[in-house]
């Protein structure tokens, strides 16, 4: 909670004290990924103007993406550390944030993040033949964000919702995330 507060400070009102807390959360990596993604996060807002509300459609949430996404394919202006999953969660938190939409969404607009155990996941599914296709990029998300990875791993995702009746691309892209994990208790979920 700390690292989120401290971030949330940091992006709101840049500053070093923040930036320092905020790095001091990290992991085997350093901080140095911490630092990136945060100036890449900020620079990126600086340059995309959000609305200050949620949209309420997938349409306008797709187009909103689509906004935040257009900087990012400038390979040459990109920020580092910006990969797939930070271009995206915001995107899967506003569907998280608006279940009723959410459950309707079944085809990838806007695009969920593709990476790490979701990669996993899906190489699993298509190793045991459920997927006809492999997933695209890698297993960690610390690779430069490629666009046509995102579209790729979640239209794998939206075949994986058309075996599902009453669920949505969210649930699927949970479950796959939760698979994807490895986790030692995962065999009693």
């Amino acid at each position: 909670m700390n690292f989120t507060k401290a971030v949330i400070r940091t992006l709101e009102n840049w500053n070093d004290d923040d930036l320092k807390e905020a790095c001091s959360y990290h992991l085997e990596r350093g901080p140095e990924p911490i630092r990136q993604s945060l100036v890449g996060g900020y620079n990126l807002f600086d340059k995309v103007l959000l609305p200050p509300k949620l949209p309420i459609t997938l349409e306008a949430l797709g187009a909103q993406q689509d906004r935040w996404l257009a900087p990012l394919s400038d390979k040459a202006s990109r920020p580092k550390y910006i990969g797939s999953w930070n271009a995206t969660a915001m995107f899967m938190a506003a569907l998280f944030a608006q279940p009723e939409l959410a459950k309707i969404q079944r085809k990838p607009r806007p695009v969920l993040p593709p990476g790490g155990p979701v990669f996993s996941g899906l190489r699993m599914l298509a190793d045991a033949h459920i997927l006809l296709n492999q997933p695209d990029g890698g297993a960690l998300d610390d690779a430069p964000l490629e666009l046509g990875v995102l579209f790729i791993n979640n239209q794998l995702l939206a075949t994986l919702c058309e075996f599902m009746s009453d669920g949505c691309l969210l649930d699927v892209h949970s479950g796959v995330y939760m698979l994807g994990t490895r986790h030692p208790n995962s065999a009693s979920w």
